[in-house]
């Protein structure tokens, strides 16, 4: 097998990857497609947000519809810009990346923000373009935050006449729009809601995947579905395409010209393992800290873990829900309601607590 391999186009596998054809998503882009129209005839997009469990499709969604815009010969005065929220730490971040997005260099180092800011958008006004801008894992940030960046493009136009802005939220947070609701106070605001995939709609996506990623009879059908099985299992489409790529490697190890279901259950493990070191080095301390307090006691109800908490950092209860669901977007908790006298909600971990408190450890 040397200088052969079982890949034809290993970059669909990429999580960034955005297919040609995307599947079970037709009337949440027909919305998108409504809410960026207006765009098209020199108006302000309509803002919406974007709501589903994790790997339901949102981000791939935006991208997908946001690239058909790009690719409309009517749509050069049209600008779009996607800022994943969980790597963007403050407004002025993430208005560089958009600068850069907009002019094509980054901006000066030194460059005060309200400079930043008002340049960014006299260009947009300039050039006569709208600005949809798509703010993924938008719930990973602080409200306070959250609320700032919102406001800022919805009232730019109060500080550069002319300006046009829409903003996409993307979220898997319910709640978010009622806790930011004043932040689109005049604006006309949509919700698109992802429902989970079925399992056949998964198996249906990872047939394309496959057959666009690996040569012609590699995966084997007993492969395919324990894929298929592994990803309907955690609900996690993106789980399921790395699972693709990690048992074409593992076949490849073999030296075989199949993926075989032994390929699929050693990638598994594997994938465990790296998963959780990838997610515990990007928490921050308090975020490392109650994921210790969570896999020292799985199941733990939400209060008990809150006054835990509170012995070790010194927080509020909207701070310590914030780093919760900081956690749970992740997808390396999760928090149920269950009725307790009343509901309650209780907070378990997805892996195996050897596993964390190890990267934990070691991080």
């Amino acid at each position: 097998m040397r200088g052969e391999t079982l890949f034809k186009n290993p970059e669909v596998f990429d999580p960034e990857y955005v297919p040609e054809v995307f599947l079970h998503r037709d009337s949440q882009l027909r919305q998108l497609a409504f809410n960026l129209k207006p765009a098209l005839m020199g108006s302000s997009p309509i803002s919406c947000v974007c709501l589903g469990p994790p790997a339901t499709g949102k981000t791939t969604a935006v991208k997908y519809v946001f690239r058909q815009l790009e690719q409309l010969e009517e749509c050069g005065n049209c600008a779009t810009a996607y800022v994943n929220c969980l790597f963007t730490v403050s407004k002025h971040q993430m208005f560089a990346r958009l600068f850069e997005r907009i002019f094509g260099f980054e901006p000066p180092t030194n460059a005060p923000f309200s400079k930043l800011y008002e340049v960014l958008f006299k260009r947009l006004v300039s050039e006569g373009k709208p600005l949809a801008v798509a703010l993924d894992d938008a719930n990973t940030l602080e409200t306070r935050q959250l609320n700032e960046i919102v406001r800022l493009f919805l009232k730019a136009h109060e500080v550069v006449e002319g300006v046009k802005v829409g903003v996409f939220l993307i979220t898997t947070d319910p709640e978010l729009l009622a806790r930011h609701e004043f932040a689109f106070v005049g604006e006309v605001v949509s919700e698109v809601l992802f429902p989970p995939y079925s399992r056949e709609e998964l198996r249906s996506i990872l047939v394309v995947r496959a057959e666009a990623g690996f040569f012609d009879g590699v995966l084997s059908g007993e492969a395919l579905e324990a894929v298929t099985d592994a990803a309907y299992e955690v609900k996690d489409l993106r789980y399921g395409i790395a699972l693709l790529r990690l048992a074409g490697i593992e076949a490849e190890k073999r030296a075989s010209r199949k993926i075989e279901v032994e390929d699929v259950e050693s990638a598994r493990e594997k994938s465990k393992k790296a998963l959780v070191e990838k997610v515990v080095k990007v928490l921050s301390r308090e975020e490392k800290i109650l994921l210790r307090l969570i896999y020292r006691q799985s199941g733990v109800g939400a209060g008990n873990l809150y006054r835990e908490f509170r012995k070790h950092v010194r927080v509020g209860y909207t701070k310590f829900n914030e780093v919760l669901r900081r956690l749970e977007t992740l997808r390396i908790v999760d928090v149920v309601s269950v009725c307790e006298r009343g509901v309650s909600r209780r907070v378990v971990g997805r892996y195996d607590p050897m596993i964390v408190l190890s990267a934990l450890s070691s991080s």
